[in-house]
């Protein structure tokens, strides 16, 4: 897949859980929030990501600016989406209060992402 222009939403291609909640994200916040897996990037470095950065979180990578990891990049992608529901609800995730447990609920996940199940959900469309 040629390398896309941000701002995308990157996620693990080989993790159920994480494809069924991308799917769910890229269905919330649509049209306004691109997802690629990991695995479909060429050219990891010109999203400036590593390879232990993308199998450990989830990223946002904005147009300008550093990449969002985890709970920070879900806030991200969700300030970018077309529906006002989404926006206000990364507003939400991103405030002061709410941010620090959104960070350690998102590391506990993903540290067991592989255990979980994949929610009822399908997951984004990936290309062939």
């Amino acid at each position: 897949m040629p390398q896309p222009d941000p701002p995308y939403f990157v996620w693990d291609g080989q993790c159920g859980f994480c494809g069924r909640w991308a799917g769910w994200l890229e269905r919330a916040a649509r049209p306004g929030v691109p997802l690629v897996a990991f695995q479909d990037l060429d050219d990891l470095a010109a999203a400036g990501l590593t390879a232990d950065d993308v199998t450990r979180a989830s990223w946002w990578v904005p147009a300008d600016g550093a990449p969002l990891p985890g709970a920070d990049g879900i806030a991200a992608a969700l300030r970018a989406g077309r529906p006002r529901w989404s926006r206000v609800a990364g507003r939400a995730l991103g405030a002061t209060v709410v941010r620090p447990l959104a960070r350690l609920a998102y590391r506990q996940v993903a540290a067991n992402r592989h255990r979980l199940p994949a929610p009822d959900v399908d997951p984004p469309s990936r290309p062939d």
